[in-house]
């Protein structure tokens, strides 16, 4: 019985090894935060109401008007949830005006750069919903590598590190070794 509850506390994704490097489309995501396995992973059981996947990807163009000319935009959004440790990383580039490069290092730093990070984890066990909101800035900051965009298969893969700030506790965190190969949504949902 002591074996079957502590199967279920290491299965957390927290002691398993982080995905391989790959471009197949095969939805993984991992990375360490301070030295620890993240990896997406729900937490099971019934839920009522609309729920938020573990691990999902959008990648798209948004046209606008403006005068007489239609503008594009191309936007990216990678969310990768852990609900048993309550620890989730947001990707984004939003409106920006080039599509995303394959084989291009982009530096991830403040909101209006071209990619930004956000990293959550529990200020403590007690109270798992009590969250640090790590942000990237100028000072905390890191790179994306796009390995791959596939807009006919829907695929994007890539590898990232960064460092990050709560900036209202002063607290910060390390993200390393981070890799994604992701089918994403060709549409905002």
């Amino acid at each position: 019985m002591l074996f079957l509850f502590s199967c279920v506390n290491d299965n957390d994704g927290t002691t398993q090894k982080l995905p391989s490097i790959t471009t197949e489309g095969k939805n993984t995501f991992g990375c360490k935060t301070d030295g620890e396995i993240f990896l997406p992973k729900s937490s099971g059981g019934f839920s009522v109401g609309y729920k938020t996947p573990i691990l999902s990807a959008r990648y798209y163009e948004s046209k606008k008007i403006i005068g007489n000319e239609i503008k594009s935009s191309y936007n990216l959004v990678i969310l990768a949830t852990n609900e048993l440790t309550h620890k989730y990383i947001f990707i984004t580039s939003l409106n920006n005006d080039k599509p995303i490069e394959e084989g291009k290092v982009y530096p991830i730093t403040t909101e209006d750069a071209l990619f930004h990070i956000e990293y959550s984890s529990p200020k403590s066990s007690a109270n798992p919903f009590d969250l640090y909101i790590f942000k990237t800035t100028e000072n905390y900051s890191g790179e994306l590598k796009i390995n791959r965009i596939d807009e006919v298969n829907l695929i994007i893969s890539g590898a990232f590190f960064f460092d990050c700030i709560d900036s209202k506790y002063n607290k910060t965190a390390e993200i390393r070794d981070g890799r994604f190969d992701i089918k994403y949504t060709p549409y905002d949902e």
